[in-house]
């Protein structure tokens, strides 16, 4: 299969799961940004599997402590989600609960709780 193949990118994004998985936090962080890059090249930028990816990348930043990573990449996904999938969608709304956690965890409660304000 092509390294650019939707099947190789979910492949690697799996990949990169099971290290996460297995607490190798820090060795995952490089396999989800490279593998963002090409899916964000190949798919698009609103493909499903490219806001997975994000939220993949996102939740890595969180468990390494680089929560303003975290909640830059997860405010940019969330405007997407709520434009494709709607407000209500469950990927919609746990994307808006790992950010509101990113904002408390950099001290931006306000910003948190206006997330539960809008809609």
């Amino acid at each position: 299969m092509a390294p650019e193949h939707p099947n190789t990118l979910r492949s690697r994004n799996n990949l990169a799961n099971a290290y996460g998985g297995s607490g190798r936090h820090k060795d995952v962080i490089p396999l989800f940004q490279a593998n963002l890059s090409i899916q964000q090249r190949v798919l698009g930028l609103e493909h499903p599997d490219v806001l997975i990816g994000r939220y993949n990348l996102a939740t890595s930043y969180k468990n390494t402590g680089q929560n303003i990573e975290a909640a830059q990449l997860l405010s940019e996904s969330l405007e997407v989600m709520i434009r494709i999938l709607g407000p209500e969608h469950p990927d919609t709304l746990d994307t808006r609960n790992a950010l509101a956690d990113a904002y408390r965890m950099i001290g931006q409660d306000g910003k948190a709780d206006a997330l539960f304000e809008k809609d």
